[in-house]
């Protein structure tokens, strides 16, 4: 798939083959951000969605360190998710600069999910690129993500 852009630009990265553009409608459904913040794909034939998000930070959110955005964001999916159960946090490095992940795993509808959400701080937008698939196709999944992480470039 062709380059995609976040921001205005700002930053982009290459999708997996595979996977297709979801519409606005479909990331409705999905319960996902707003499209002027967001861009959503998925994988049907391998049941992977991968979500690219960003927002722009007030001042004193521009302060936090990054580990107290990933911990808060943690804290709302662990809110959110009757199922929901920790299983790692990573550093990364993203674009040359410093990024962190966390990797989880639910349940929904009888079925095992494994998930990454990492974040990377630049320029005052904080930067989220995130992947849920099946717990079966658990290194498909992360390896779609990891794909994404590699090809981000900043500017």
């Amino acid at each position: 798939m062709d380059r995609v852009q976040m921001n205005n630009g700002a930053v982009t990265a290459v999708i997996p083959e595979g996977f297709s553009a979801l519409t606005e409608a479909q990331i409705r459904e999905l319960g996902g951000r707003p499209a002027d913040t967001s861009l959503a794909f998925r994988d049907e034939e391998r049941h992977i969605l991968l979500e690219l998000m960003w927002r722009k930070l007030p001042l004193l959110g521009r302060m936090v360190p990054l580990q107290k955005h990933l911990e808060a964001t943690a804290a709302q999916y662990r809110d959110r998710i009757p199922t929901y159960r920790d299983q790692q946090l990573l550093r990364l490095t993203v674009a040359g600069q410093e990024a962190a992940a966390f990797r989880y795993a639910y349940t929904a509808k009888d079925t095992e999910q494994t998930a990454e959400y990492a974040l990377l701080l630049h320029g005052g937008v904080c930067y989220a690129f995130s992947v849920i698939g099946r717990g079966e196709n658990e290194t498909e999944t992360l390896a779609a993500l990891d794909a994404v992480l590699r090809s981000v470039t900043i500017g």
